[in-house]
């Protein structure tokens, strides 16, 4: 499950054209991007100078991720001119900003997008991952067919009986054994 130094079948970022900035993070900016040959829609997401052990870990989690129907896939990643790392993802359509969803969100809604999220934290955990990064902006609500998406497997790991570290997650969003530093925590974090 660690195998980092597999060799990754990069693209080409001169297929791509990248487009309009849709947000940024600690770690990384996300663009909407065309794919020229096949003038198709995606989410471009440049890592910012991370060394190369946590991109291919991220690549290599994303990949395990990626048949889930409710997993924001990975097609593709390039280097771009000045050597980061880009991953191209899925474009979610309709995103729903969260205030709306808010507004919105009914019981039976509720239902279905914790089963959903559940179903894709057991999806990993059966993989061996562990997000731990789970907020409100790594989680996709897609208007037109009312479902949730997870994204974002940057601050994601393998499970390890020697332990991780504890300071990754949102401020506000991290467990009670982030919080105090335990760093033997499993999946229910």
């Amino acid at each position: 499950a660690k195998d980092y130094d597999a060799k990754l079948p990069w693209g080409k970022r001169e297929h791509y054209a990248l487009g309009r900035p849709l947000g940024k993070g600690a770690f990384s900016a996300v663009f909407e991007a065309v794919h020229i040959p096949s003038n198709k829609t995606y989410v471009v997401k440049v890592l910012n100078a991370l060394n190369r052990f946590r991109a291919v870990r991220e690549i290599d989690i994303s990949l395990r991720m990626r048949f889930h129907p409710s997993v924001v896939t990975l097609y593709d990643a390039f280097k771009t001119s000045d050597g980061k790392v880009a991953l191209v993802l899925e474009h979610v359509e309709a995103v729903v900003p969260r205030k709306q969803v808010m507004q919105k969100m009914n019981l039976e809604n509720l239902r279905r997008y914790m089963y959903t999220l559940l179903h894709v934290l057991d999806h990993a955990r059966k993989h061996g991952v562990l997000h731990r990064d789970l907020d409100l902006g790594n989680i996709l609500i897609e208007g037109h067919k009312n479902a949730l998406f997870l994204a974002d497997w940057g601050a994601s790991t393998f499970f390890s009986e020697e332990g991780h570290v504890c300071d990754v997650g949102a401020d506000g969003y991290r467990a009670p054994e982030l919080l105090l530093g335990y760093p033997f925590y499993d999946y229910q974090v």
